[in-house]
């Protein structure tokens, strides 16, 4: 077995895994928190509290996929 790290947006890795039929041993987030901030290479705002949360729940729902 092989060791393979990615840096990437947590949806779009664990879609791209999962469409593979492969799942990760361990993920390490560092989620936004929701600041209202832009960060220049991100910008840290959602719409509401509840489009925040979708997001953090499709992540974390990715990872236990």
């Amino acid at each position: 077995m092989n060791n393979e790290f990615y840096f990437c947006d947590a949806r779009r890795g664990l879609a791209s895994l999962a469409a593979q039929g492969r799942c990760v041993q361990l993920c390490y987030i560092d989620p936004p928190f929701l600041t209202g901030r832009d960060f220049g290479a991100y910008a840290d705002r959602y719409a509401s509290l509840e489009d925040y949360y979708d997001m953090m729940r499709a992540v974390l729902q990715g990872i236990y996929a």
